[in-house]
């Protein structure tokens, strides 16, 4: 049924607040460019190699204690890694 989902589409067309469809055209170019892309196996290996190489310098912990620092306003709290296997039962690294 090529209704079924109108009126979802009506309102992201009409009403979307939370800009879900904000860069949807974006997207599309983008995926395009992509599946072009991924025809050249020796341009997608060498973009792909490029994207793990600069993955190295992301750190969800030093990501997460920027959050802390710089928008919680939080400190960190030191945790005695043998008291916490002790009372969680696991093993100490």
């Amino acid at each position: 049924d090529p209704t079924r989902f109108a009126p979802i589409v009506d309102k992201l067309r009409d009403h979307d607040p939370y800009m879900v469809c904000a860069d949807f055209d974006d997207y599309v170019a983008t995926e395009e460019r992509a599946a072009m892309l991924y025809q050249d196996p020796r341009a997608w290996s060498r973009m792909a190699l490029h994207n793990i190489a600069g993955a190295a310098r992301f750190s969800s912990d030093a990501t997460i204690r920027q959050y802390a620092a710089e928008i919680w306003n939080l400190a960190p709290v030191p945790v005695d890694v043998d008291v916490l296997a002790e009372i969680t039962g696991a093993d100490a690294p």
